[in-house]
């Protein structure tokens, strides 16, 4: 009689998974400027939140103006 050699303990190999690593829970985003003069904040939003838009300064044009989240 054979022996199955998958019953055998020497030819068993032992495997560990290993799990993924959790996103970061924020990102880091970069605001640009709607005026159209390149510049730009950088700021952290949650990852489950929409695109941020938000009303600041911005020094080139000397006044508030809308700034939308661009990519990175």
């Amino acid at each position: 009689m054979v022996a199955n050699p998958l019953l055998n303990p020497k030819k068993i190999k032992l495997v560990e998974a290993m799990s993924k690593k959790a996103k970061a829970r924020t990102l880091v985003v970069r605001l640009i400027s709607t005026a159209g003069t390149g510049f730009t904040y950088q700021t952290t939003r949650r990852r489950t939140l929409p695109k941020l838009q938000l009303r600041k300064y911005d020094p080139v044009v000397n006044q508030h103006v809308l700034f939308i989240e661009g990519k990175k």
